[in-house]
């Protein structure tokens, strides 16, 4: 009579096949996971040699800018300079003088254009002209533009603003011709709007209805650039 096989007794060929699937299961699962890993693990590589790429690119192109900054600002320089050395000035007067047509250039250039709203200034300005033209002041200016005030902060665009303004004069016809004539002829643009005249005994009383410019200042910034 054969003997009973003990239950739960394992022959030493299933033990190497049991050892043997283990093995395999280990070898599959480092496998697997030195797979997954190498996925990732590229997908990351190429998604940084994108990123540096890029970064790159950005820094060749700031670095082209700031070449060609630098080349506008030597040769703004050197037109300046030039515009600053010539002896008579773009009204024809001496540009070290103190008359009526003289003084420097740039500060021709900034007084036909002002970087700032300066309401005050403006009407000084209209009050030199109706005086030195001999001229009856009824009434100058107004009252100061709050909203135009504000437009006095810098930006990255200039662009001229309207600046409405308005006086009274009394003269003669010849009076009120001439000073249609220097309005015409000043270095700060301005345009008459309307004019209103009513006749007196030998004498006009004016009211003249203009406006003028002023630019707002424009500032260059140095900024970050975030790639991703």
């Amino acid at each position: 009579m054969p003997a009973k096989v003990t239950s739960g007794h394992k022959s030493q060929k299933h033990e190497v096949i049991s050892k043997t699937n283990t093995n395999m299961l280990v070898a599959i699962g480092v496998a697997t996971f030195v797979v997954v890993f190498s996925i990732f693990a590229t997908k990351a590589l190429v998604s940084q040699s994108f990123y540096h790429n890029r970064v790159i690119l950005e820094k060749d192109k700031a670095l082209k800018q700031l070449k060609d900054n630098e080349a506008a600002v030597n040769e703004l320089k050197n037109t300046f300079d030039a515009f600053q050395a010539e002896q008579e000035n773009i009204l024809g007067g001496n540009q070290t003088g103190d008359g009526a047509l003289d003084g420097s250039n740039a500060k021709i250039v900034l007084d036909a254009l002002p970087s700032a709203y300066d309401y005050p200034a403006l009407s000084s300005s209209f009050e030199k002209i109706l005086k030195d033209g001999g001229y009856d002041i009824d009434s100058i200016g107004g009252i100061e533009d709050v909203a135009l005030l504000e437009s006095n902060t810098p930006t990255g665009q200039a662009k001229p603003i309207e600046v409405p303004y308005s006086f009274s004069i009394t003269s003669s016809l010849e009076g009120t011709k001439k000073l249609l004539e220097t309005l015409e002829r000043s270095i700060r643009p301005m345009y008459v709007d309307g004019l209103k005249i009513q006749i007196g005994q030998g004498t006009l009383q004016t009211r003249v209805e203009l406006h003028t410019y002023f630019t707002q200042q424009k500032t260059f910034q140095v900024t970050n650039k975030v790639v991703k």
